[in-house]
């Protein structure tokens, strides 16, 4: 999973969080960067501890007494466990973790497509004329992308829902 993070004056990082597998042990690890830097394992935990904590505890906050704080912190505990947890892009719609993915996987396609050198010509006319930068022009390219792949991109996209369908407790995960 890649996201941006952003600061302040147009400003950005980029945030990506992957699971990789020993081949020997078969162990499975988080691996966390920000703008490709990985982050060790006491500030992935920290990461991981703070956003639960602040995503759970804002639910809450909305809440008059203990009791509707709690309430409503239940129910957010409950839509992150379900995975019907609303978005804040897209105008707060439920995400369907077959289109989740299936953007992903576009967005690696397309990122991929924008830094091959044998694109660059191309890439380097297309932001020219529109006045985009990379990440913009990126953007601007995934819909249309999506569109024009979504039977290959659900059909992979399936795959890999159905490769993750495995119980947590059978992985070995350090953090």
């Amino acid at each position: 999973m890649k996201f941006a993070v952003q600061l302040w004056a147009g400003l950005s990082v980029e945030v990506s969080v992957k699971l990789e597998q020993d081949s020997e042990t078969g162990a499975v690890a988080m691996v966390a960067a920000i703008d490709g830097r990985p982050l060790s394992e006491e500030m992935l935990q920290w990461a991981l501890q703070y956003g639960f904590r602040q995503g759970i505890r804002d639910a809450g906050a909305a809440g008059k007494t203990d009791s509707e704080r709690n309430a409503l912190a239940e129910k957010r505990i409950v839509a992150i466990q379900t995975g019907t947890m609303r978005q804040g892009s897209g105008g707060g719609k439920v995400t369907d973790p077959l289109q989740r993915e299936v953007r992903a996987l576009a967005e690696a396609e397309v990122r991929a497509a924008t830094e091959n050198p044998a694109n660059a010509e191309w890439v380097a006319k297309n932001r020219a004329a529109k006045g985009l930068s990379l990440s913009d022009l990126r953007k601007e390219m995934l819909k249309p992308y999506i569109e024009k792949h979504k039977e290959r991109l659900e059909a992979k996209a399936k795959a890999i829902i159905a490769e993750r369908a495995v119980e947590v407790e059978e992985l070995d995960i350090a953090i």
